[in-house]
């Protein structure tokens, strides 16, 4: 199969291309940015199965030429903004995670590609989030109150209603609290995760403080795109939405109890000077994975045991990780 990434050198993009290419398909990996320090290593041994094209969705020709030739898309392509850039770029926020989302629907449709992943993300449900323990697909009312999150939303519904219109072959993703390798300030992602901000103190031997205590479903960037290949494997899927999180939740200082035994001296604590960002004022409730467990047959893997594992397995194959941009 060959498949077009969209945001490939990205975060989760290059998990998903990771994925794909593990499996020995074709990938088209399409993004504005090169690859991330360690990626041209990490794809290597993929050799001509793995091509990459610059380009940004936002312009329709580039996305249709990268879909020449492709049997099927993962769109993963957006900008994750926060606040301040809330404040000062709307219309990039907008013509990124919106029309960049027309673009590649159109680009598709004409292509005529198979299964279509889009990647939404779990922060559409907004205000609902904390209204619900368990946040299921078709129980929790959307309810987006960022720029960030209402242009996924938005991206959402637009992808769907091209799926009505066209009759595409199209499902939704809404990932949770991702981490994992490959994250990074990407210049386009504003909101790292907690767990990437306490491991790179870590690394830098400095003392972390989080502002309250922190538990999560934290999703590995590993299972995420996992699940998406699962997706764009499903045979006939009766949804179009689909949660995606980890198998359990587990909270921050779990994660710095075992970072204090990897570098010693290594601190974290709970304080009003606080310098870990943790995205949110509070915790959500945790995100139902029944539907794509039974539709797709996924079970996400990495605990918080085994993605700490392959977490530092990770930052061990990169000599420069305590210089993380974040």
């Amino acid at each position: 199969m060959r498949v077009l990434v969209t945001g490939a050198t990205g975060f989760v993009g290059m998990n998903v291309v990771e994925a794909l290419l593990a499996r020995g398909d074709r990938v088209v990996a399409f993004d504005t940015a090169p690859l991330p320090p360690g990626g041209e290593a990490a794809l290597g041994e993929s050799g001509d199965r793995v091509e990459i094209v610059n380009g940004d969705v936002r312009d329709r020709e580039a996305v249709a030429g990268a879909m020449s030739g492709c049997d099927a898309l993962i769109h993963a392509a957006a900008i994750t903004a926060g606040l301040e850039r809330e404040r000062r770029d709307a219309h990039l926020i907008v013509d990124v995670n919106v029309k960049g989302t027309v673009n590649a629907m159109d680009a598709a449709r004409e292509a005529g590609v198979g299964r279509i992943v889009h990647f939404s993300s779990s922060g559409v449900y907004g205000e609902s989030s904390f209204e619900h323990d368990v946040l299921r697909e078709d129980g929790a009312t959307p309810l987006p109150d960022s720029l960030y999150t209402i242009t996924k939303y938005a991206g959402e519904r637009i992808a769907l209603r091209h799926r009505a219109l066209h009759g595409l072959d199209l499902v939704c993703l809404r990932p949770g609290y991702v981490f994992g390798p490959w994250e990074r300030n990407t210049g386009v992602r504003d909101t790292l995760s907690p767990v990437l901000q306490v491991s790179v103190a870590a690394a830098r031997g400095e003392e972390a403080t989080m502002p309250r205590p922190c538990l999560r479903d934290w999703a590995y960037s590993r299972d995420v795109a996992d699940s998406a290949v699962a997706l764009l494997d499903a045979d006939a899927p009766r949804s179009v939405i689909y949660n995606s999180a980890g198998p359990e939740s587990w909270t921050l200082e779990s994660w710095c109890e075992r970072l204090a035994g990897r570098f010693p001296g290594f601190a974290c604590r709970i304080g009003d000077d606080a310098n870990i960002e943790l995205n949110n004022p509070r915790d959500r409730g945790i995100l139902d994975m029944s539907r794509l467990k039974a539709d797709a047959g996924f079970v996400p893997r990495y605990g918080l045991a085994e993605s700490f594992d392959d977490y530092m397995a990770w930052i061990d194959r990169q000599p420069d990780f305590a210089n993380t941009p974040l």
